[in-house]
């Protein structure tokens, strides 16, 4: 039986897919928000786009910090632990995540 057949295991991945999908999706609205909308000609427009950028700035940058850890976290256990050793990328992904949180 193939590894992503067990069903924990496909239960980490997707969870750490939907992690890191959800912080990416967070860090490109806030630019859109930015670059897209906080530039236009019209005042209300740039107004309101400035208010969401205000509002979207501090969950852009927290929560990546805070849940990405999770997501390195269940791809540790995807190697049943095993992960947290030099020889896989995993581990050194999770000391590097493990600061943001602190900053």
């Amino acid at each position: 039986m193939a590894l992503i057949e067990h069903a924990d295991v496909k239960r980490m991945l997707f969870g750490a897919e939907v992690i890191c999908r959800g912080s990416a999706r967070d860090s490109v609205c806030t630019a859109r928000c930015w670059l897209d909308e906080g530039r236009t000609s019209i005042a209300a427009d740039r107004d309101r786009a400035n208010l969401l950028l205000d509002v979207l700035t501090p969950i852009a940058k927290s929560w990546p910090s805070q849940w990405c850890l999770e997501a390195n976290s269940l791809a540790i256990q995807v190697h049943g632990g095993y992960g947290y050793t030099k020889e896989f990328d995993v581990e050194q992904c999770y000391r590097d995540n493990r600061l943001n949180a602190i900053h």
